[in-house]
């Protein structure tokens, strides 16, 4: 191993920097779900939203942008091929200015098999990093994006 490749690792495992560190994971765990839901034919940021409709339950695009920590023009541009898919429906909301996002049949259907893959990765996680330990992580990173969007 070079000096330089050392030092690059030395660097990337051991930054003080919150922004370098969380956008390294997520980028790393991104490249898996994509992966693991390629089958599927749906990226990362797809199932994250049939996850949160399924869950939660039909809401705004506003609501969803506000759960998922994303502005509404990247929530627009992933709701399009889950529209053109037919696994979403958009609708006008009571205000006619605000947009009304459900899943369909179709839609769960697909978050059901999707969910069934999740379940799958998710135990080899726990296997790896341990039950407690990804528990703790998903429950810090949550108390994180609450405090850090107060600032």
């Amino acid at each position: 191993m070079t000096d330089k490749t050392l030092k690059i690792r030395e660097f990337a495992n051991n930054s003080p920097c919150i922004c370098f560190n969380l956008r390294k994971a997520a980028r790393a765990v991104t490249q898996i779900y994509d992966q693991i839901f390629k089958e599927l034919d749906l990226t990362a940021s797809q199932i994250s939203i049939l996850t949160s409709l399924r869950v939660i339950g039909g809401m705004s695009v506003s609501q969803l942008s506000q759960a998922m920590a994303t502005d509404r023009t990247t929530i627009t541009r992933n709701l399009k091929p889950l529209e053109r898919r037919r696994l979403i429906e958009i609708r006008i909301g009571q205000d006619k200015r605000s947009r009304r996002i459900s899943m369909t049949a179709a839609g769960d259907e697909l978050a059901g098999r999707a969910g069934a893959i999740f379940q799958e990765f998710h135990h080899k996680v726990c296997g790896t990093v341990g039950e407690e330990r990804l528990h703790q992580l998903c429950s810090d990173l949550g108390c994180i994006v609450e405090e850090i969007q107060e600032i």
